[in-house]
């Protein structure tokens, strides 16, 4: 471990990492930039690049538990192929291992959660389950909009059942803006109704769980100012709350149907072979 962080650094480099290890998942770069900024390590948004150029070096030099794959891009994605099984015998072998059944039939509503800060997908995908996650990165654009009304329908002819989004966003005139200016535009493409309900952050949680204000804006909260424990509260107890989501129901629901695809995969290699 060859690089050293000045003094005024390793402090900074102390609290990321302390950060990046109390999470059970891999965060993005502006997540841990967020996380910083709203404790002071940094003065302003614009200080992102800094922490960038600090991020990379302390990745590339594997500076204690970082490492090149520490952080996600959740702005970039490799489009890869999959060509297939090399065998049959793998293919049947794959059948009988897993077995995914969408686990919204057996639920009485469905539920998708949207958010305002792209930087939250992974605390989202880690505190939800099997659910369709939609980040607005600020303002959405109106042919997102138009896509989210149009997959709302698609949705409601699959399932045939009641549709409740929960809301996620910073309680600012900002995060207020663009909360009603989605539900809003949405509502007025989409020709089936859903619900819609902003779960947090508000102000009976920023007094509950001491959330700091924002140290550009004085009065005014974001979600990313939330410790992860705190976030994850507020996630899973809206999903209690407004979906009756049971993380047990797909494990329970796939196990019980498990022996039968067994013993139909059986069946079907003894006539193949």
């Amino acid at each position: 471990m060859s690089y050293q962080p000045n003094k005024r650094t390793a402090h900074i480099v102390e609290r990321a990492t302390e950060i990046l290890q109390s999470l059970e998942y891999k965060p993005s770069l502006r997540y841990i930039f967020y996380r910083l900024f709203q404790e002071g390590f940094y003065s302003g948004k614009g200080a992102y690049s800094n922490w960038g150029a600090l991020a990379s070096r302390l990745r590339k030099e594997r500076y204690s538990i970082w490492r090149p794959d520490s952080l996600v891009d959740e702005t970039r994605t490799s489009y890869r192929e999959w060509h297939g099984y090399e065998t049959t015998a793998e293919w049947l072998n794959g059948i009988k291992a897993e077995c995914k059944l969408d686990p919204w039939y057996q639920r009485s509503t469905y539920v998708e959660a949207w958010f305002e800060a792209r930087a939250m997908i992974q605390q989202f995908a880690r505190y939800t389950d099997r659910m369709t996650l939609r980040p607005m990165a600020g303002q959405p654009s109106i042919s997102f909009k138009a896509e989210i009304a149009s997959s709302l329908e698609d949705i409601r002819e699959k399932y045939g059942k009641p549709i409740n989004v929960l809301y996620f966003g910073d309680y600012d005139l900002g995060g207020i803006r663009i909360f009603r200016s989605v539900v809003e535009d949405v509502r007025d493409w989409c020709r089936i109704p859903f619900e819609v309900y902003r779960v947090g952050i508000n102000l009976e949680q920023v007094k509950n769980y001491g959330v700091p204000e924002n140290p550009d804006k004085p009065g005014q909260f974001q979600w990313e100012a939330l410790e992860d424990w705190q976030a994850r509260e507020i996630i899973e107890g809206a999903l209690g709350d407004y979906a009756g989501v049971s993380t047990s129901l797909e494990t329970t629901y796939t196990a019980a149907f498990r022996p039968y695809l067994r013993k139909a995969v059986e069946s079907f290699r003894e006539d193949y072979e």
